[in-house]
């Protein structure tokens, strides 16, 4: 029966025909609830049922990833070798919003062999940060690196830490560190950082929360990784991505973005001569400038961009989006 019809019946008072109860008394006890739960589906808030579906898409996500050494997933090692760190010109954007992200708990989704995670946590002082990427290679290398960084800091800690311990009196530090031999010169930790290999569109794939109020992180990281999440897992794998960061991010967290163009696509695909890629590209019916649209519909708003695009170079939108709860 339809809903109309269900209403009028009860109106007047009339419960199911003759007929009708013939009818359900013939029916399977799965088959009542099938019924029923498409019947509840009907009445379903759309967000709700909007949600519902998207979890359902990911928890059919769960194939395991195969690196043929081609770098499909944009898994370079050297990855921002083209882009000398140091000058990079999201790095200086980025610190124009430090006093956002200082202190906070971030996850950097794709971190390749993580030295611009560990740069980014040094010069805005993250609270923590955990990095993760697909190709287990990259992790294994971003450990060496992030541990290379840290012998490289001890090396200059050293000689600080023989001047403290020569002063004549433990009752000279902490306070005597700048009135007894000067100001201590500026030589930054690493703070807490880690990485782990993991595919954030693998539903299998559990992303370790971070030990604050929340459990949660207050910044997600998305650098020029949507183009490779979108050619590898389409349309749906691209709209889990983004949901799973939701999920993963604090009341008013942050995500940085940094989609690239579609134009990029194209090329990628050409490049790596991959047929499976080229033929994914063909399916895509979501575009980068539909994006937008999209992550304000889960809650996300824009809040500003750093780095407007250039019409030639290779500078790149620089998104910040903060979440808000629907109600």
């Amino acid at each position: 029966m339809s809903r109309e019809e269900l209403v009028k019946a009860g109106d007047e008072g009339n419960g199911p025909s003759e007929t009708e109860r013939e009818e359900s008394h013939g029916e399977s006890s799965d088959e009542l609830v099938i019924r029923k739960s498409e019947f509840e589906g009907a009445f379903e808030h759309p967000a709700k049922r909007r949600r519902r579906t998207m979890d359902e898409q990911a928890s059919k996500l769960t194939e395991e990833v195969t690196l043929t050494g081609e770098y499909t997933f944009g898994n370079y090692d050297r990855y921002y070798g083209y882009r000398a760190l140091v000058n990079d010109p999201r790095v200086a954007a980025l610190e124009s919003i430090r006093h956002l992200l200082a202190g906070k708990a971030w996850l950097d989704v794709g971190c390749n062999n993580g030295q611009l995670t560990t740069l980014l946590a040094e010069r805005l002082s993250a609270g923590s940060a955990l990095g993760i990427d697909v190709d287990e290679r990259l992790i294994r290398r971003a450990d060496r690196l992030l541990a290379e960084r840290h012998n490289e800091l001890r090396k200059k800690l050293l000689p600080i830490y023989k001047e403290l311990a020569a002063l004549p009196s433990p009752s000279y530090f902490p306070v005597a560190s700048s009135v007894g031999v000067g100001p201590l010169p500026d030589v930054r930790c690493v703070p807490d950082v880690t990485f782990r290999a993991a595919n954030i569109v693998n539903a299998r794939h559990n992303i370790p929360l971070p030990r604050n109020e929340h459990a949660a992180f207050d910044v997600v990281f998305c650098l020029s990784v949507t183009k490779w999440v979108h050619l590898n897992w389409g349309d749906r794998g691209l709209r889990v991505m983004f949901l799973r960061i939701y999920d993963l991010l604090t009341p008013d967290g942050l995500l940085v973005l940094e989609p690239q163009p579609w134009k990029s696509y194209a090329k990628a695909a050409t490049r790596l001569a991959d047929a499976s890629i080229l033929n994914k590209r063909s399916t895509l019916s979501l575009r980068p400038q539909q994006f937008d649209e999209h992550l304000r519909g889960l809650g996300f708003v824009l809040e500003k961009n750093l780095i407007e695009r250039e019409a030639k170079g290779f500078s790149r939108d620089l998104l910040v989006y903060r979440k808000t709860i629907k109600p």
